[in-house]
């Protein structure tokens, strides 16, 4: 892997995940820093994280649940201040699984080479795939793309998927307003892809897996966290946001 610039990887977590530990194990000796942003973890599941001999993991523990964009918010602080203003690419991935750690290689490669400031992971891409994903999910994964893609005039394949990868200078300077403490849930994510895609800034879509294992609860989000989604969909256009 060529690797001109550190990278770091910043995992929200909040409570119990079945499979973080795999996923912690499998990440490639080649990431510099794991930071894992935990909101109320499980005690037992906490020991076991916690007894792993990886100097690069990072643990942030909150005792109450702060939501996913205040963890990714906080990740994106830590990295910078450890960066201290060297290049650098930060990675956002999902502590529940979904997101494969042999792929990330893929997902840093255009920033590393300066091809790209943000990269999106999408499954829908030629080379991608999508493993077991639940009929509702499919349904909403292809008709937010195409809503996504008449606001932005642009096409876009993927907007849900949460593997993302940025070059850390996006988060430098006065071009993106990225600390929102109105912006603490589902929406930060959301809100960050339009600002980077509209904006002065370079975007390019990979290829990568989502797989979901059959009874494993990969996710937390809720039918009324379905606003937070789409919420700068709707207010970015208007400036509102």
């Amino acid at each position: 892997m060529p690797k001109n610039k550190r990278v770091f990887v910043i995992i929200p977590v909040y409570g119990y995940e079945p499979l973080l530990l795999q996923l912690l194990q499998n990440i490639p000796s080649s990431i510099d820093r794991i930071y894992l942003i935990w909101d109320m973890p499980d005690d037992h599941q906490y020991q076991k994280i916690k007894a792993i001999v990886d100097e690069r993991i990072q643990l942030v523990i909150r005792k109450s649940r702060g939501g996913i964009g205040f963890a990714m918010q906080l990740g994106v602080q830590l990295s910078l201040n450890e960066l201290d203003g060297d290049p650098g690419i930060l990675v956002l991935m999902a502590g529940n699984g979904k997101d494969l750690p042999s792929e990330l290689e893929r997902m840093i490669r255009p920033i590393d080479l300066d091809q790209a400031d943000y990269v999106q992971g999408s499954r829908y891409l030629e080379g991608g795939h999508s493993i077991n994903l639940p009929v509702p999910r499919k349904i909403i994964n292809k008709v937010l793309p195409l809503l996504w893609s008449i606001v932005l005039r642009k096409r876009v394949t993927e907007v849900t998927n949460g593997f993302r990868a940025f070059s850390a200078d996006v988060f430098r300077g006065n071009d993106l307003i990225w600390r929102r403490k109105d912006l603490g849930g589902y929406e930060w994510e959301y809100y960050i892809n339009y600002q980077l895609i509209t904006g002065n800034f370079v975007h390019r879509e990979v290829p990568v897996t989502k797989k979901y294992l059959r009874n494993v609860n990969h996710s937390k989000i809720k039918l009324s966290d379905g606003y937070q989604i789409l919420r700068p969909l709707i207010l970015c256009p208007l400036g509102k946001l």
